[in-house]
């Protein structure tokens, strides 16, 4: 953190439930337990064909970005209500 303040960069906490389990595909955004075996990320929406596959550490990394944005998210929310707000987002 030292770092990042003397060299002119910002810090950001953000709440990383499901990050690794979530399709940063903004189109899809579902989230399961086995979308994620191991290291590889691979969607398995069952509704349509996501189809996203990659590293799931890099996944966790676009998710936990898009999460600095986040209103309804924050560092506090209890992982079963990040959860519901989640599947919530997918199923609109």
């Amino acid at each position: 953190m030292v770092h990042a303040h003397v060299g002119g960069s910002g810090i950001k906490t953000v709440n990383a439930a499901y990050t690794s389990q979530t399709s940063p595909n903004p189109t899809c955004g579902y989230v399961s337990f086995d979308n994620r075996s191991g290291d590889v990320f691979h969607c398995r929406n069952p509704y349509w064909d996501c189809n996203w596959q990659g590293d799931a550490d890099h996944v966790a990394s676009m998710n936990i970005k898009s999460r600095i944005q986040d209103h309804q998210i924050d560092r506090f929310t209890p992982y079963t209500e990040v959860r519901k707000i989640l599947d919530a987002r997918f199923l609109r």
